[in-house]
């Protein structure tokens, strides 16, 4: 027989509403430790022997943010999002940080 340290499943409540069932137990907590690929910048200056006498410097990037997550992290889809002072958990954080992509170039005359 299980009891309240070992058992599986919260206790069932019937008080109108059922977020009080998960409010008082860690049945629902998980681990939320993430590493994440927040920036990156890779960038080559091209040699000057390889330019003409008008261009002083030229520069290639690219650039990307939140590239990628790696968690454990169910509940949600990115564990920075998570707005604690709202307490409909199953609205918030719907939407992934978004993945950007910069090209360019940069010309000195």
């Amino acid at each position: 027989m299980d009891n309240a340290a070992s058992a599986k499943w919260p206790a069932l409540h019937s008080r109108g509403n059922s977020y009080i069932s998960y409010r008082l137990n860690d049945f629902i907590l998980q681990d939320a430790s993430y590493l994440k690929i927040r920036n990156i910048e890779l960038s080559w200056n091209v040699p000057q022997q390889w330019l003409n006498k008008k261009i002083s410097g030229l520069r290639v990037y690219v650039s990307g943010q939140n590239l990628h997550t790696w968690t454990k992290y169910k509940m949600y889809l990115d564990p920075e999002n998570v707005n604690l002072s709202n307490t409909d958990f199953s609205k918030q954080s719907i939407y992934p940080t978004p993945r950007i992509f910069n090209f360019g170039v940069n010309l000195q005359l």
